[in-house]
């Protein structure tokens, strides 16, 4: 063991005293094997460039504005060395040797000790100065986005406090090294550095028609939850009313034509209101629909939140507590919450070809574990005009997971108003409605005139005018017969006080 220890120390002494300096002088061999002789025992050169018209396995070319080059021992996952290679801004990884500079070939070559086992890794783009601007400034510079870099096992990249652009999105490869030839050369030409970020397009919902969309969620959400049981109730109190009224009215000699069907005609023809009144049902929801509809178009609440995207310049995600992956390890498969960092989605909300906006935002960020429905949970959009840091319109309510897995492409439609929820239970007034139920009735009253001709004649003439019998229905008629409708305090001005409006989000992948 110890003179395992004592050769180690002194390759590492050895491997100390080859610098870049050194190798930066080494006469290039144009063959394209590099020169090793001077190198010392124990040694050997790893060189990471592309051949000229070698193929790689990087498919599409990618834009490296920076690269950072680490070298850890395997085990114990101690930092050795790392260094910062020279690269001009938005350069297209793979490099080969023709369109390299000597400096950046040299320093994509290093000079490791033999029979060790190294964890090598390439990340792009993860120079903070590229994140200085919106607020940041070589004066005031963005912050360092890794940490813990000296232990494989704590290192960390973090999310910048800015939107990514094209040409600094976080790229990574990791790869094992071992070698046993002294003076050999290693030609790890397989560099394939792939984003570790992930892509969501967030897109809102167009409707060729937004009243009537509005109308469908208020009949699908709002008016079952707060309205149906209600209308329901007033609306078969009322028959029962009206049938109790009429049958004591019949059950009397004072109105002589209703009498004689007291026990045949008046007692069917109640039941057949009260079996048919899934009609009056039907009207009534098309009739409080309606008039919901227009009170709550036309309410602040509605029209902030209906607003076009394109009235925004900048777009700030909000995300539950603790579930923004703002962290992703070295590893690159541990993403995790680290501190709170207010990331915004791509800035500016996205261009048409022609430079138009469209309403649409594309948000860059890691991916939590894979199917962890907990992480990147989405709980409100913010949509901001240039240089202001007050809000014009907010999008919140429900929340989702836009968690698709490390360099996917997932798309996310909003639909700003999904549902219509009440938060509110105070009840308005008693309205009354009148309605020609002789007409929205009529199978009842044929079926009535067929088996019981002149009923609805008798009624008509001998029970609307007694004051007696017909109580609240005196001076009325079944041309225009009166429903007491209870529905919520629910007014424009007051909306917000008695409704939420619930987005939902639509998740795809591409």
């Amino acid at each position: 063991m110890r003179l395992y220890l004592y050769m180690l120390c002194g390759a590492m002494l050895a491997l100390a005293s080859c610098t870049n300096d050194t190798l930066q002088e080494m006469k290039p061999d144009y063959t394209g094997k590099p020169e090793t002789s001077a190198m010392p025992d124990g040694t050997y050169l790893v060189d990471y460039t592309v051949d000229n018209g070698a193929s790689t396995r990087a498919g599409g070319k990618l834009p490296v504005s920076s690269l950072d080059y680490y070298v850890y021992y395997k085990e114990g996952g101690v930092l050795l060395k790392h260094r910062r290679i020279s690269i001009p801004a938005n350069q297209q990884w793979p490099l080969t040797r023709d369109n390299m500079t000597w400096e950046q070939r040299q320093a994509l070559q290093d000079t490791l000790i033999c029979g060790v086992d190294y964890r090598i890794l390439f990340i792009a783009n993860v120079d903070s100065a590229l994140f200085n601007y919106d607020g940041y400034s070589a004066e005031n510079p963005h912050p360092a986005v890794v940490k813990g870099d000296t232990l494989y096992q704590n290192a960390r990249i973090l999310l910048p406090n800015v939107p990514f652009h094209d040409d600094n999105m976080y790229c990574l490869w990791e790869g094992a090294l071992k070698c046993i030839e002294s003076k050999g050369v290693v030609n790890q030409n397989d560099i394939l550095l792939r984003r570790i970020v992930t892509r969501t397009d967030v897109s809102r919902m167009t409707f060729e028609d937004e009243t009537q969309h509005l109308k469908k969620t208020i009949a699908d959400t709002y008016y079952e939850a707060a309205c149906r049981g209600t209308i329901e109730d007033n609306i078969t109190q009322c028959l029962e009313v009206f049938g109790s009224n009429l049958q004591t009215c019949a059950n009397f000699r004072i109105a002589k034509e209703i009498h004689k069907y007291r026990d045949s005609g008046v007692p069917q023809f109640i039941i057949g209101l009260k079996d048919n009144k899934e009609i009056l049902y039907k009207y009534f929801k098309e009739i409080i629909v309606d008039e919901l509809t227009q009170t709550i178009k036309d309410s602040d609440i509605y029209i902030n939140r209906m607003r076009s995207w394109k009235d925004a310049d900048i777009v700030q995600i909000d995300y539950e507590d603790d579930s923004r992956m703002n962290s992703l390890g070295f590893n690159h498969t541990t993403a995790e919450f680290d501190e709170t960092i207010n990331h915004y989605a791509s800035g500016l909300i996205n261009l048409e070809d022609n430079g138009d906006k469209k309403e649409e935002f594309t948000i860059i960020g890691f991916a939590g574990s894979s199917q962890d429905m907990t992480a990147n949970i989405l709980s409100a959009i913010r949509f901001y005009n240039a240089g202001s840091d007050v809000s014009v319109f907010t999008i919140e309510g429900a929340v989702c997971s836009i968690n698709q897995g490390i360099n996917e492409w997932g798309k996310v439609i909003c639909t700003p108003i999904a549902e219509i929820k009440s938060i509110n239970e105070t009840k308005a007034d008693a309205k009354q409605y009148t309605l020609n139920i002789s007409t929205l009735m009529k199978t009842v009253f044929d079926d009535c005139e067929k088996l019981y001709p002149g009923l609805t004649e008798a009624i008509n003439d001998q029970f609307w005018g007694d004051v007696l019998y017909a109580d609240d229905f005196k001076d009325y008629s079944f041309d225009k017969f009166p429903f007491n409708i209870t529905l919520p305090a629910l007014t424009t001005e007051k909306a917000s006080e008695f409704i939420d409006l619930i987005p939902s989000w639509d998740i795809t992948a591409e």
